[in-house]
C-alpha cells in the first residue's frame, strides 16, 4: 500500500520545487516499477496543474519504466494536438498517450444498487448505476496507475477522487 503524502501548505501556494519532492517521495515507495500508468485529468481542466504534474511523474519515470499516459476523458473528446501541447508540453511522446474510448474500452466492475441510488438522490434516481473503468486498469500490466488531479464537477455524483 502507497503512503498518502500530503502538503498543508497554504500561505503562497505550493512550489514546484516542494511538488518535485514530493512526487519523489511518493515514487521512493515504488521503485522497481517497469510499467506506469499516469490518469490525468483531461484538458477541460487544464488550470489544475495536473499536466505539469504529469510532465514531472513522466520525467521522474521515463529512465526506468514505460510509462503512458491515459487522460481521464469520461464521456468528453479526446484532447487535440494544440491542448496536447498546452498540457503535456513537449514531454510526453504522443505515441504514450493513450485515448480512453468510452464506448468500447471499459469493463464492468458492478454496480451501484438501485435502492442506494434512490436513497442519496432522495428518490430522484431510483436505478441502478453500473460502475465501469478503463479495462487497461486490470489487464494493463501495469506496475503502478497514478491518477492526479481531480474528477470535480462529478462528485456531485460520487465519482471525485
Amino acid at each position: 500500500m502507497i503512503k498518502e503524502i500530503y502538503c498543508t501548505e497554504k500561505e503562497n501556494g505550493i512550489s514546484a520545487d516542494k511538488v518535485s519532492s514530493m512526487l519523489d517521495e511518493l515514487l521512493a515507495q515504488r521503485e522497481s516499477v517497469k510499467k506506469v500508468l499516469i490518469i490525468p485529468p483531461d484538458f477541460t481542466r487544464c488550470y489544475s496543474y495536473a499536466g505539469e504534474i504529469t510532465q514531472m511523474l513522466y520525467k521522474k519515470l521515463e529512465d526506468k519504466a514505460l510509462v503512458h499516459v491515459m487522460p481521464a476523458l469520461g464521456t468528453h473528446m479526446p484532447m487535440d494536438e494544440e491542448e496536447m501541447d498546452k498540457f503535456f508540453g513537449d514531454v510526453v511522446p504522443r505515441e504514450n498517450i493513450i485515448v480512453h474510448h468510452w464506448q468500447s474500452d471499459t469493463i464492468r466492475l458492478g454496480y451501484v444498487p438501485e435502492d442506494v441510488c434512490s436513497e442519496i438522490s432522495n428518490g430522484l434516481f431510483p436505478e441502478k448505476i453500473d460502475v465501469e473503468v478503463n479495462h487497461l486498469l486490470f489487464d494493463g500490466g501495469y506496475d503502478l496507475i497514478l491518477s492526479v488531479g481531480q474528477v470535480v464537477p462529478h462528485e456531485v455524483v460520487g465519482m471525485a477522487k
